[in-house]
């Protein structure tokens, strides 16, 4: 096997949730999984695509009714003009962000990541040939990722930072100020911003997010990537997307033509219902979340020696 695979980091997360897999009676934390299932209008989507024969091959970029739904959903969301070829259509965030890192970063450089971070992040860095390099958040600045912090560790090497708000694992929300600061610096130094946000509809007690792409007012630095595994209970379908200029967008579906070719039609029929139906289910999770998470920091704070943070948004 290649020194890569060899010394790939292996996620402790799923480690956990193997452990945890066999013991019915502890409550895993482990992984991002929703507790809720799919809406049946999603559903129902996929299976009349299947019943309808749309079981081929199709663009490598995702077909033309779910890159219109994501650019007018964005467009709408960000303020900003997004078309279809901004748009492509990945198997999750997952692979989203390993297409932006396998277009923007180069063997030998460096991807600066927050610490702590989702796991993946580190593996998909290692995949590539770059190095992460960990800019520490903390406890007492609110777990904010800092510009100051990420300045120190720029070099003539850095090609890409990873932000992720809200966070995985912490569920903080970054500050405009400091998701724009970023940007900022991306632009001086010529690197890539890669805004994973997945969890960008749970949030909670109030709170707002505001995409990088909004912040920066383009996508001359900044590729959004995210999906409908979060926010409609969705992991197990593989539907994600990139959000980038357009030349950026086409390598990627030149890339996915070698690699997954394109995903399954029925999965992507299903993506347009979640985007362009009712939303009503999607709050009442983000209601159900925000209760759990106020049950759960109370009782850990009920428990002698136990200190926790009240997250703003992910579960």
């Amino acid at each position: 096997m290649s020194s890569m695979a060899l010394s790939y980091p292996r996620s402790q997360i799923r480690a956990m949730f193997d452990l945890t897999a066999v013991r019915p009676d502890v409550v895993s934390l482990a992984i991002g999984e929703p507790s809720f299932h799919t809406p049946a209008y999603v559903r129902r989507a996929a299976i009349e695509s299947v019943q309808a024969g749309e079981t081929r091959y199709d663009a490598s970029a995702g077909i033309a009714g779910l890159r219109n739904a994501v650019a007018e959903t964005y467009s709408a969301r960000w303020g900003l003009p997004v078309e279809h070829r901004n748009v492509m259509i990945t198997g999750g965030a997952m692979q989203a962000l390993q297409l932006s890192l396998l277009l923007m970063v180069e063997p030998g450089s460096e991807v600066l990541v927050p610490d702590p971070c989702f796991p993946n992040y580190l593996g998909q860095v290692h995949a590539v040939g770059a190095r992460a390099v960990p800019v520490p958040v903390r406890k007492e600045e609110g777990f904010r990722l800092r510009a100051a912090d990420v300045a120190e560790r720029i070099t003539d090497r850095t090609s890409a930072i990873v932000l992720n708000s809200p966070s995985n694992p912490l569920g903080t929300v970054m500050d405009d100020d400091d998701v724009l600061a970023m940007v900022d610096l991306a632009r001086l130094h010529g690197f890539t911003v890669i805004s994973d946000e997945v969890y960008e509809q749970i949030l909670f007690d109030g709170r707002r997010h505001v995409s990088a792409a909004t912040l920066a007012g383009d996508l001359d630095h900044v590729i959004v990537v995210s999906s409908l595994s979060k926010s409609h209970a969705m992991t197990g379908w593989r539907l994600g997307w990139a959000i980038a200029a357009p030349p950026v967008v086409a390598v990627m579906a030149e890339i996915q033509e070698g690699t997954l070719a394109n995903l399954p039609v029925p999965i992507q029929r299903a993506g347009i219902a979640a985007l362009t139906g009712p939303q009503d289910e999607l709050r009442e999770m983000v209601d159900a979340y925000q209760r759990r998470r106020d049950l759960v920091v109370a009782t850990l704070r009920d428990i002698p020696g136990v200190t926790c943070e009240q997250p703003a948004g992910a579960f």
